[in-house]
């Protein structure tokens, strides 16, 4: 009887792991093809979340187990199955903000006292049902746990096959970005930041664009637009929102033209597949298929209590389990990978395709995180405020890791026919303007980002000083590629042929974020900019406010010019090269 009790108990948690995951995942699903959401979970939570509910209810289901066997009620089976469904409804409920804890629990009991008693005259045929219906379903996760990397092998490589011939002598493309670099503090653009040294050298075989600027502060508007040519003001990606389809991307056209094409991305936040920027892309390396992963792919999982937990297994804080905080934060339950990491995937895959040019994105996260150079260590996604020690010690760990990188390339004899183009999402402020971060603002060290574009004997060694926008990377290299004409933008080569020759406003957008943090800027409201080597120009679209900045010396903003008689001249010039950006591109 005791372990008659324990194996229909573990068969019923099994069970409700099962149906609480798959109803978990037909949540995401439904948020991401109907509502656009962003799911900041796995591609593989088909699978992934029954396990993850698994964690939670497995256990619950050997105490119940345990206890069954001493109480040996002909009652005990129904009312198993009405603690499973409480703690599995509970769980799921968990994401939903517009209740309460209270409502929550009220909500879940009340479904969990109604199929306890429906089960209550069935106990005999769910005691003999449960061990068969759970071998089931365990069967059905491995299926999905092993088929679906192999079925999605199989449409890349299918896809592959499919692909035209490509033109002859086109050259790969590379596209590294550095996630959240700055150019005041990367060597290759600022020397005395002294943080690249082993890059200089490489960066002194291509051209090196010292004023270039990002199209917004933060990552996802930023990467669709070196992908779309557009502005991010013309483009629906936000906070919630994934890059729309109705824009072509480079993968895409590229596609087309014969390139293999491949991401490789840390920035699970707004990198990942369920961003959109996975369009186009033959294959896509972003989440891992990790023990941690998979065990936070379920709410329950994914709360402040489970990830103190999980970090201090054997030596829980009392006060986290006194004081539980079930808030769950699902994008920021990630290991987050070192860049090294990053690159051994992308050279893993460029080996793999040797029969034709391949276009990779590679992401790195590593001054978005406390990296050090010196340490191998996984760290989550902090969000204290780092000082500036910490944020250049990222930029030597990347320098290190571009030189192994092109020093690979180099050895297989690809490097000079890659275009190689390495740059930055967006900046940093640490401490500027009494602000730390990026997304709130669109002060110049949060769009002023590294540019640097080599390929030996279409792009000449030299440094650029005139301003210009990431929003003419996609224009850029459909040019050097030949794949493609008439893409939003314009290219960069005319800034190193003719330096006369117009290229795109240096405009950039911030939208005014849905749950504004303190006394940030975009808490006020939207944000537009116009910028060049000498001055930034910022105006405030919720209050109206307007800043000027003279860049001095040293890279840095001035005092607000607004009302400085001699600046009045600038001040006409940006404002109306804001509002005519503003006019010209937009949604």
């Amino acid at each position: 009887m005791r372990w008659a009790a324990l194996r229909t108990a573990l068969s019923l948690a099994v069970l409700s792991a099962a149906a609480a995951g798959w109803t978990s995942a037909a949540l995401l699903q439904f948020g991401d093809s109907a509502l656009g959401h962003f799911q900041w979970v796995s591609r593989d939570y088909l699978w992934m979340s029954p396990v993850a509910f698994g964690a939670v209810l497995v256990p619950l289901g050997v105490v119940l187990g345990v206890a069954g066997g001493m109480v040996r009620s002909t009652k005990w089976t129904a009312w198993v199955v009405g603690m499973l469904v409480v703690v599995a409804t509970f769980g799921l409920l968990l994401p939903v903000s517009q209740l309460s804890r209270l409502a929550s629990l009220t909500l879940a009991i009340g479904l969990g006292s109604v199929v306890a008693r429906l089960a209550l005259p069935r106990t005999v045929r769910l005691e003999q049902a449960a061990m068969r219906w759970a071998t089931f379903t365990v069967v059905i996760v491995l299926v999905l746990a092993l088929g679906l990397p192999s079925w999605r092998h199989w449409r890349s490589a299918r896809a592959l096959a499919a692909l035209p011939a490509p033109p002859r002598a086109a050259p790969h493309v590379l596209l590294i970005v550095w996630d959240a670099a700055r150019a005041r503090d990367v060597g290759f653009v600022t020397p005395a930041a002294a943080t690249t040294p082993l890059l200089d050298r490489w960066a002194a075989q291509g051209a090196v664009f010292t004023q270039a600027f990002s199209v917004g502060p933060w990552t996802l508007p930023s990467h669709a637009s070196m992908l779309s040519g557009r502005y991010a003001s013309e483009l629906a990606a936000d906070w919630t929102v994934p890059i729309e389809r109705e824009h072509p991307v480079i993968p895409e056209i590229l596609g087309r033209a014969g390139y293999a094409t491949g991401a490789f991305v840390a920035n699970l936040h707004y990198t990942a597949w369920d961003s959109g920027l996975d369009r186009g892309f033959h294959h896509v390396d972003d989440y891992e298929r990790s023990g941690a992963q998979t065990i936070r792919s379920a709410p329950w999982t994914q709360t402040n209590l489970a990830d103190t937990l999980l970090r201090t297994p054997w030596r829980p804080p009392l006060g986290a389990l006194l004081r539980p905080d079930l808030s769950v934060v699902r994008q920021h339950r990630y290991q987050a990978r070192l860049g090294g990491e990053v690159v051994d995937a992308y050279l893993a895959w460029r080996r793999q395709v040797t029969d034709r040019p391949t276009f990779g994105l590679v992401n790195l996260m590593d001054p978005h995180l406390k990296t050090r150079a010196d340490t191998s260590t996984r760290r989550r996604y902090p969000h204290d405020e780092r000082g500036l020690d910490d944020y250049r010690e990222a930029m030597r760990y990347l320098d290190g890791e571009m030189d192994r990188l092109f020093s690979v390339l180099a050895a297989h004899g690809s490097l000079d026919s890659t275009l190689v183009i390495l740059t930055s999402d967006h900046g940093e402020l640490l401490g500027e303007h009494g602000l730390h971060g990026h997304a709130q603002s669109l002060y110049r060290d949060v769009v002023h980002v590294p540019l640097l574009l080599r390929l030996p004997g279409r792009v000449p060694a030299t440094r650029i000083a005139r301003a210009v926008s990431l929003r003419d990377l996609a224009a850029t290299i459909l040019d050097v590629t030949g794949a493609s004409t008439g893409f939003p933008g314009q290219s960069l080569r005319l800034a190193w042929e003719d330096s006369t020759a117009a290229t795109s406003p240096v405009f950039a957008t911030a939208r005014q974020q849905p749950s504004p943090l303190g006394d940030y800027p975009t808490a006020q409201g939207d944000l537009s900019g116009t910028f060049d080597s000498q001055w930034s120009y910022i105006i405030n679209h919720g209050t109206g406010r307007e800043e000027l900045f003279r860049i001095d010396s040293a890279g840095k903003e001035s005092g607000n010019l607004v009302d400085d008689p001699a600046s009045a001249a600038d001040l006409g010039r940006l404002r109306a090269q804001t509002e005519d950006s503003r006019r010209r591109f937009r949604r």
